[in-house]
């Protein structure tokens, strides 16, 4: 059971109200919450000597849209007290929105670890396969609202969810991001599910097999 999370913690996992934080929370007060997730990582260190490591990545020091273009990377690295210096085993990156989750999460391990929870249970392999273990795909959101995954695409190749970029249209006529125009949502594009391998081939088989007949 040891890689496995707790039903306690996935209990906080899931009901975490990471959203109403998300428009409250200021840059410096992010910044805190990754220095103090660090903290606790050093913490709860597994019988391989790993542990988790957070560090911040933005454009720019403090970016106006910081909320949505901010990454964290998340790494699980061997500390060597003897020479001071730590090896990657396995990063990825994570939004605001995750990184809050996971800053919850990791916080309700520490508490467990606290009241006597077995250490193999708080190790870093299962903290960064059971917290952070969703598909690439669950990566992708809209920029904007930061829970719902990108439905259109406008001329600028920047993604959002419909209803945020219909709201949004209602009194600007420009990309949120870029500031680029476009006059309405009928421009932009609509992002599909990607077709079978099958499908494709048989697509591509029909238009060959049409070629002789055109002139």
């Amino acid at each position: 059971m040891g890689s496995q999370l707790s039903s306690e913690v996935l209990g906080v996992f899931r009901h975490t109200q990471v959203f109403s934080e998300i428009t409250t929370l200021t840059f410096e007060r992010f910044l805190a919450k990754v220095d103090e997730l660090n903290d606790i990582c050093r913490y709860l260190m597994d019988m391989k000597n790993q542990r988790l490591l957070f560090e911040v990545h933005c454009p720019s020091d403090m970016p106006v849209l910081w909320k949505s273009e901010v990454r964290v990377s998340c790494k699980r690295v061997v500390a060597s007290s003897s020479e001071g210096g730590s090896g990657v085993q396995a990063s990825r990156l994570l939004t605001l929105r995750q990184f809050l989750h996971t800053y919850h999460t990791i916080k309700a391990y520490y508490t467990a670890a606290c009241s006597g929870a077995s250490p193999a249970d708080m190790g870093a392999s299962a903290l960064f396969s059971g917290v952070l273990g969703s598909s690439e795909a669950e990566l992708e959101e809209c920029c904007i609202c930061m829970e719902h995954k990108p439905e259109v695409t406008l001329p600028c190749t920047h993604s959002y969810c419909l209803h945020c970029i219909e709201q949004w249209n209602v009194s600007n006529t420009t990309c949120p991001l870029c500031r680029e125009e476009f006059a309405s949502t009928q421009d932009t594009w609509v992002i599909s599910e990607a077709p079978e391998s099958s499908e494709v081939l048989s697509e591509m088989q029909r238009a060959l097999a049409q070629l002789p007949n055109k002139d």
